[in-house]
C-alpha cells in the first residue's frame, strides 16, 4: 500500500482529539460531580454523562500533585469523557495563590478531556469581584477558549457572580424528607428561570443526585430527620430536567455521585440510570438542545413550555411546576395548529392532551412533565 494512503486511513481510523466545549456550539453538556474513580466513569458515562468532576484536582500545585490532576484526565479521556476541571479557586484565592493555580492551568491547559474550568465554588457573600478577577483574567489569558464556570447557591447577590465567569452554575437541592409530592421542587426552577433572565451568562443548574440522608449532621441543625430523608424520584428528576432544557439552559450537570451512592447502587443504578438516559437521547436528537422556543408567558401559572424544530421531527415539552394535580391549558403563541398531533416521547404517558381553540390542554399530575412529538394536523 502507498505510505501516503496508509497514513490517510490510520487518521481516518484514529479517533478525533476532543476539543473544549465550544459554548457557540451545538453540544450540551450533561455532567456529574464528584465522579472520583476509574470504575465511577465507566458507570456514569453509561447513564448518558459526559462531563466528570473530582474535587481532588486544583489542590496541589506541587509536581506531584499535577501529575494526580493529569492521571485524571488521561483515565476520563481513556473513556471518552470530558473533564470540568476544579481549580479551587477558594484555596488559591484565600492564600494569594495566583501563581499556584497558573501552574496548573498551565500544565492541564492542552490536554485533550479539558472540557472547562471550575474556577470557584459559592463565592457569593465572601469575596468582591476585585479578589476573584485576577484570576479570572489569569485563566482567560491563558485559554482564551475555554469556559470558565463558577457554581453558586440561592444566596444575597449570586447574581453579581455572572460578570467574572463565562458560565453560572446554580445548585439547589431542596428534596430532603418531604414525602411527593410536597418537596418544594419550583424552588430550582425559579432559580433557573432567574438566571435565564439575566441574559448575560450560560446557565447550567446543578440538580441533586442524592440522599440528604448522608449528611445527617447537616440535617439534624436543619430540625430534619435524616432517616425520614429520601433519593429524588422519576418524576422529580425528568420535572428538573426537561424544565431547565424548557428555559434555555446550556447544560445539566447533577451533585453528586460520591454522595449518590453513599447509600448504595440501587437508586443510581435504576431510577437516576433510566431518566438521565432519556434526558440524553432527548438533547442530542433535538440539538442544539439549549435553543428552542420559549413559551415565554407560560411561566406566569407555573408551565415551562417549550418547542424544538428539528430535521429529526418537531418536539414540545410541558412541565407542569405545582405539586398539585390540575388541568393545564394555555395559549399556543401562535406556534401550534389546532390539531397537531401530539404523540408522547420517551415516558411521557397518554393523557388525552389536545390542541384546540388555540390552546394546548392536558390533565397533569403534580410535577408531572410530558414530552411530544408533533404532527401536522390531519386534512
Amino acid at each position: 500500500m502507498h505510505r501516503c494512503v496508509a497514513l490517510v486511513l490510520i487518521l481516518l481510523a484514529a479517533p478525533l482529539a476532543a476539543e473544549p466545549l465550544d459554548l457557540a456550539s451545538d453540544e450540551f453538556p450533561i455532567g456529574m460531580y464528584s465522579v472520583d474513580s476509574e470504575g465511577a466513569m465507566v458507570q456514569v458515562k453509561e447513564m448518558g454523562v459526559g462531563y466528570v468532576h473530582t474535587y481532588g484536582m486544583g489542590n496541589d500545585a506541587s509536581d506531584e500533585g499535577i501529575a494526580d490532576d493529569l492521571a485524571y484526565m488521561d483515565l476520563a479521556e481513556k473513556h471518552g469523557l470530558k473533564v470540568m476541571v476544579y481549580l479551587n479557586g477558594r484555596k488559591w484565592v484565600a492564600e494569594h495563590g495566583l501563581a499556584e493555580m497558573h501552574k496548573i492551568v498551565l500544565a492541564l491547559k492542552d490536554h485533550p478531556a479539558l472540557g472547562f474550568w471550575l474556577f470557584y465554588d459559592e463565592p457569593a457573600g465572601k469575596l468582591t469581584h476585585a479578589q476573584l478577577l485576577p484570576f479570572y483574567w489569569l485563566i482567560k489569558y491563558e485559554t482564551p477558549n475555554v469556559p470558565v464556570a463558577i457554581v453558586e447557591a440561592w444566596t444575597k447577590e449570586w447574581w453579581k457572580t455572572a460578570e467574572v465567569c463565562d458560565i453560572l452554575q446554580l445548585d439547589h437541592y431542596p428534596v430532603h424528607a418531604e414525602p411527593f409530592p410536597t418537596a418544594p421542587l419550583g424552588n430550582v426552577t425559579e432559580f433557573v428561570g432567574r438566571a435565564v433572565a439575566l441574559e448575560s451568562t450560560p446557565i447550567m443548574p446543578v440538580l441533586q443526585c442524592m440522599n440528604w440522608k448522608v449528611m445527617a449532621d447537616y440535617m439534624k441543625s436543619k430540625g430534619i430527620d435524616p432517616e425520614q430523608c429520601r433519593y429524588p424520584s422519576a418524576a422529580e428528576l425528568h420535572y428538573w430536567s426537561y424544565s431547565s432544557l424548557a428555559q434555555g439552559t446550556r447544560g445539566l450537570f447533577w451533585w453528586s455521585y460520591y454522595r449518590s451512592i453513599q447509600g448504595g447502587y440501587g437508586w443510581i443504578n435504576s431510577t437516576f440510570k433510566e431518566a438521565m438516559g432519556e434526558v440524553r437521547e432527548f438533547a442530542d436528537l433535538v440539538a442544539p438542545a439549549h435553543k428552542p422556543e420559549i413559551f415565554e408567558f407560560a411561566r406566569d401559572e407555573d408551565v415551562h413550555i417549550a418547542i424544538w424544530e428539528r430535521p429529526t421531527g418537531k418536539y414540545m415539552v410541558l412541565a407542569n411546576g405545582q405539586a398539585i394535580a390540575r388541568t393545564i391549558s394555555r395559549g399556543t403563541e401562535g406556534r401550534l395548529a389546532d390539531g397537531t398531533g401530539l404523540e408522547p416521547w420517551g415516558h411521557t404517558r397518554d393523557a388525552g392532551a389536545t390542541v384546540a381553540d388555540g390552546r394546548i390542554t392536558v390533565a397533569a399530575e403534580p410535577w408531572e412533565t410530558f414530552v411530544w412529538k408533533l404532527s401536522e394536523p390531519a386534512e
